[in-house]
């Protein structure tokens, strides 16, 4: 009987092995999910995301969530990654909401089915108050006036337009009858009268009007939102019918998606993507995008907090803000400010432990001295006087020794 072959390893990067376990989570396959986040926190143990979402598949879910909980109906085009950044607020809970809920394949979420939510149910939202009613106004009523035998003549009503002039008046300033006639009369006849085909503005170009051609338009034009919009509002069986809008939708989730993460607007850019993560299952163009959003908003989270250590003023505040700048420079590599800054607080912090070193060598403290310039060198590896200063130290320490 042949030996069974040695299983394949794959030479996988740790983003790309929590890339491949959430698409993997997204259809169920929590096993494999598993063994892809457990290597990825092998090759770097200090994965925040990767430990989450592994902490998500080996907690109890009651206990993680809470027992309490209420009734959800699923709604239409909704998904459980929906649902959980909904009461949740993070779509990637989607893995322990799942497990609360008993379900196998989070991609296979059914209109109207029931789910458990933690916690309680919100109150519902308090309806505007509607606008006051415009009271129409009636236009003027005739009233008929009944004629009594032996009353008189009934007087007549006299309409404004209409009103006739007397022939003495014409005469008097100089108008015949007839043009006076036809004076009166010319602005009903003009409201009777239609423009001429000829003066109606010509119409040169007929734009197609198609939803393939509008879509186009608002990609083509930057509007990737509304091109978004404009084809998610379409139903899904015909949408799904056809490449081409298919294909933009997607072309369009990606734009958007790389528009706003240049603007570093990570919370819209997040709910863009998990929208379609969840409509394109696997496509790893939207999962790469959403791991760079990701990456990068926890970077300028760690930015943030290492400012906040490097204000404080100590050498250890310093230490504790180089370390989470290396956090953030791993996360988002590119970010020039970040590397500075990270460059920046290896000098000080350097310059601070040569000159208490150089206080050690000078009162003939070699062994302390010589494990300070030590320390220079692993923040600094780049650091000009440390090496020296260490090969002195050396050279006097054989000498004492003899």
């Amino acid at each position: 009987m042949p030996p069974e072959p040695e299983p394949v390893v794959e030479d996988l990067e740790p983003r790309e092995r929590y890339n491949r376990a959430l698409e993997l989570l997204q259809i169920g396959d929590t096993r494999e999910a598993r063994r892809h986040l457990e290597l990825a926190l092998q090759d770097q143990p200090g994965y925040r995301r990767a430990s989450e979402l592994l902490e998500q598949l080996q907690v109890d879910p009651i206990e993680y969530l809470g027992r309490k909980s209420f009734q959800y109906q699923v709604q239409r085009d909704e998904s459980l990654s929906k649902i959980a950044e909904q009461f949740l607020g993070d779509p990637l809970k989607f893995v322990i909401l799942a497990r609360y809920n008993g379900i196998d394949n989070p991609s296979q979420l059914a209109v109207g089915q029931s789910l458990k939510i933690p916690g309680e149910r919100p109150a519902p939202a308090v309806a505007p108050l509607p606008d006051e009613p415009v009271v129409p106004v009636e236009s003027p009523v005739d009233i008929p006036v009944e004629v009594v035998p032996g009353a008189g003549p009934v007087p007549e009503q006299i309409e404004p337009a209409q009103a006739e002039v007397s022939q003495e008046a014409q005469e008097e300033q100089g108008v015949s009858p007839d043009l006076a006639q036809e004076a009166v009369m010319e602005p009903q006849a003009a409201q009777s009268e239609t423009i001429p085909a000829a003066e109606a503005p010509a119409v040169d170009v007929v734009p197609d009007d198609s939803l393939l051609t509008r879509a186009q338009g608002l990609f083509d034009g930057g509007s990737y939102d509304q091109a978004i919009g404009l084809l998610e509002s379409q139903p899904v069986e015909d949408l799904n019918g056809d490449a081409a809008l298919t294909a933009l939708l997607l072309d369009s989730y990606r734009a958007q998606g790389r528009a706003l993460i240049d603007q570093r607007r990570w919370g819209e850019a997040n709910t863009v993507l998990n929208r379609a993560r969840e409509r394109f299952v696997g496509e790893p163009g939207i999962v790469d995008l959403l791991t760079d959003v990701q990456d990068k908003s926890e970077a300028e989270r760690y930015y943030k907090r290492a400012l906040d250590e490097y204000d404080k003023g100590e050498l250890d505040n310093q230490y504790a803000a180089l370390r989470t700048m290396k956090d953030a420079t791993i996360l988002d590599p590119g970010n020039r400010t970040y590397a500075d800054f990270k460059r920046q607080l290896q000098r000080e912090i350097a310059a601070s432990l040569h000159r208490k070193a150089i206080e050690h060598f000078q009162r003939q403290e070699l062994n302390e001295a010589k494990a300070i310039w030590a320390k220079v060198l692993e923040v600094d590896p780049d650091n000009r006087f440390a090496p020296g200063y260490l090969e002195r130290v050396d050279e006097i320490l054989r000498r004492l020794e003899q």
